[in-house]
């Protein structure tokens, strides 16, 4: 074995927990004018984060993609 030293770092996020994803659906609705529907509470973890993601495809902008030229 060689007794050179090998360093790691890890770059991760914290796991994103409900009230972020309720945040972030209150965030794209706003976007559309809406507001939080009543209720959220009482739905499912899947169902909020489901939720969050339809609305916030609906606010994506595509970026433009490069040219890539082949010699």
């Amino acid at each position: 074995m060689s007794d050179e030293v090998v360093s790691v770092e890890s770059h991760t996020e914290k796991p994103r927990t409900r009230e972020d994803h309720v945040r972030q659906w209150e965030a794209a609705l706003a976007k559309s004018g809406k507001k939080l529907p009543d209720g959220v509470e009482e739905l499912t973890d899947q169902e909020v984060f489901s939720a969050m993601w339809s609305e916030l495809k609906k606010h994506v902008t595509p970026e433009e993609q490069p040219t890539v030229f082949a010699n």
